[in-house]
């Protein structure tokens, strides 16, 4: 008997195989965005401030540019600092940011747990593989100083904030101004502020009201310089003529303050968007652990005391 010939296959029909397997063919998923997680116990000087707003939009606009995920997470509870080892765990995070991290032990404790990049911002363990990212606040604050001792002053002022060790660089600065000029740091004259420009007032009644007040003062920022302005200008004094005022960071123009104010000037949001890049760097291999990156400060003498020279 002959064989049976297989019938010829109808080009316009299907088996089903071709379609069984496209249907139980995985769809492929796009591969998730790679996140940057930036942690912090009050994100750079406590949220809604105007530093912490303008470093804040730094960090996120380089973020965005260099197409990675920012995820901010509040380190003051243990839920928050639970979530944030959970959320390093979970994979796909090129780097963390630590803003403004004074706790050692924490950021050793993050070394221990985790071994990609970090970078803090606005401070610096010497002898950790952690990059920081800084303003020169010692040599903005030297020079501030300095320029008050130009103009004859030998009783300076500093209203510090209330945590030195947040950022001692800046006290720093103005301690060796005076010292390289002989002059020894008078402690009755350097009082800790809470807050900004109420605290800036509180600071300026404080100063001003001693029976020898300094005839110039150094704040640790801008709002709080304002705040001593206010105070002297309540005592019938003229800023720019009675008393030198020097702030830090030439933000109050920001803030609906006059441009009137000698400052030190520097950028937040430069400083968030370099933090960003050295993330990148280091996932790169363009850069190394542990580096110091300081940005530099700028003096912009104006009213408050171009005209303040020393009368007492």
């Amino acid at each position: 008997m002959p064989k049976k010939s297989a019938a010829p296959r109808d080009e316009g029909k299907s088996d089903g195989s071709a379609s069984d397997a496209q249907r139980h063919k995985k769809v492929r998923q796009p591969a998730p965005i790679p996140r940057i997680i930036a942690a912090s116990l009050d994100f750079g000087g406590g949220p809604g401030t105007l530093y912490s707003n303008e470093l804040m939009a730094g960090l996120v606009t380089e973020a965005g540019r260099r197409d990675r995920i920012l995820t901010f997470i509040n380190l003051a509870t243990p839920d928050g600092r639970e979530k944030f080892f959970q959320e390093l765990a979970g994979g796909y995070v090129d780097g963390v940011l630590l803003v403004a991290m004074t706790d050692r032990a924490f950021a050793q404790e993050v070394l221990g747990r985790w071994l990609g990049p970090i970078v803090l911002i606005d401070h610096y363990f010497d002898g950790l593989p952690i990059t920081g990212v800084v303003d020169d606040s010692l040599g903005g604050s030297k020079h501030a100083v300095e320029h008050l001792l130009s103009l004859g002053h030998r009783r300076i002022g500093y209203a510090d904030i209330s945590r030195r060790e947040l950022n001692p660089w800046r006290y720093a600065g103005y301690e060796s101004a005076l010292q390289n000029a002989g002059i020894a740091v008078d402690s009755s004259i350097v009082v800790p502020t809470f807050g900004s420009f109420e605290a800036g007032k509180a600071a300026g009644d404080a100063l001003l009201s001693q029976m020898h007040p300094p005839t110039a003062i150094f704040a640790f920022d801008d709002t709080r310089a304002w705040g001593i302005w206010r105070a002297a200008e309540a005592r019938g004094m003229e800023v720019g003529r009675d008393l030198a005022l020097v702030g830090y960071g030439d933000l109050a123009p920001k803030a609906g303050f006059p441009e009137d104010l000698t400052t030190v000037r520097f950028d937040p949001r430069h400083l968030g968007r370099v933090a960003v890049e050295k993330v990148i760097d280091l996932v790169t291999g363009k850069s190394h652990r542990g580096e110091l990156v300081e940005l530099p400060t700028q003096l912009i003498i104006r009213r408050s005391s171009a005209g303040a020279i020393a009368r007492r």
